[in-house]
């Protein structure tokens, strides 16, 4: 079974060339690196020659929680359903890692062909306490995309920007968007409804310029247009994505070895996030004992 693999980068190229290197020829890489990130161009050399990277871009400075992440996807998915041989297509990001072989994978959609594999909960939800629900996302504007509100200067100017909008009472008019759905950002779904979520983006401008300065879009733009589709009937709800969260905290926590049992134990075929070095003894087991790759990984 074909299948591609999407996925959004912004830093440890190195390892992403790794990464790529544990997928045989079934698996299809279609790759966005940070406009803004200082990678060297040997460095891209040497992702653009592995024998399964199909597309690179640079085309969208990518900051945390704004609406170019939405377009990097986007981007990437519009390259990948150029080669109809594809049936699913993964969304991660750089710092993922496979915790299922390629034939465990291959025989897991082959079981389930059809299925659409993506997180989702109607909004407002109690899982998005913080943000009313998610609704505060979508009816103020918010500036993730063009400040970097990782920065305390970043994140008190769009703080103080939304504060004054409610206090203004300046909501933004959602009478014309379908009802909304929210998740996490990564995904597996097959060709044809990815293509439905390209083809509805083609052919409604205004829903794709509604999401330009909503927070986090990456976590309701594809939920909302495939919940309110035919493939609503598909739909597992369940990313197949290993990741934890601490309560109040919304970035994942790094894995370790101590999550070793967990990955074991879970469904997931990927595990984020990943990072070196203290991810590395992780990877080591999970190539040894899952992926059966232990002079690979990171």
């Amino acid at each position: 079974m074909k299948q591609a693999i999407l996925v959004t980068a912004y830093k440890d190229i190195d390892r992403l060339k790794i990464l790529t290197d544990l997928f045989d020829d079934d698996f299809s890489f279609y790759i966005h690196i940070d406009k803004k990130s200082s990678i060297a161009k040997e460095e891209i050399e040497l992702l653009e020659n592995a024998k399964n990277v199909h597309f690179i871009s640079r085309e969208y400075n990518v900051n945390w929680s704004g609406f170019n992440h939405t377009k990097c996807i986007l981007l990437l998915s519009k390259e990948a359903l150029k080669d109809k041989r594809i049936k699913y297509i993964h969304l991660i990001s750089g710092q993922d890692y496979p915790i299922k072989s390629c034939q465990e994978i291959k025989d897991l959609l082959v079981k389930k062909n059809g299925a659409e594999f993506l997180a989702h909960f109607e909004l407002p939800t109690k899982n998005w306490p913080a943000s009313n629900g998610g609704l505060n996302r979508v009816d103020y504007f918010h500036l993730y995309n063009l400040l970097n509100v990782k920065t305390k200067m970043g994140s008190k100017i769009n703080s103080a920007f939304v504060k004054i909008q409610k206090k203004l009472h300046l909501k933004r008019n959602r009478e014309h968007l379908p009802k909304l759905y929210g998740g996490w950002s990564w995904w597996t779904l097959s060709y044809p409804c990815l293509k439905y979520v390209i083809d509805y983006t083609e052919k409604n401008p205004l829903f794709f310029k509604r999401f330009e300065y909503t927070a986090m879009a990456c976590e309701m733009y594809f939920q909302t247009i495939i919940m309110n589709s035919p493939f609503k009937k598909n739909v597992i709800n369940n990313d197949l994505r290993y990741i934890v969260f601490n309560e109040g905290n919304p970035n994942p926590n790094i894995l370790d070895e101590s999550d070793y049992e967990g990955i074991v134990s879970s469904d997931a075929i990927f595990a984020r996030k990943i990072v070196y070095p203290a991810s590395k003894k992780l990877i080591e087991k999970i190539n040894s004992h899952i992926l059966n790759n232990f002079n690979k990984g990171y």
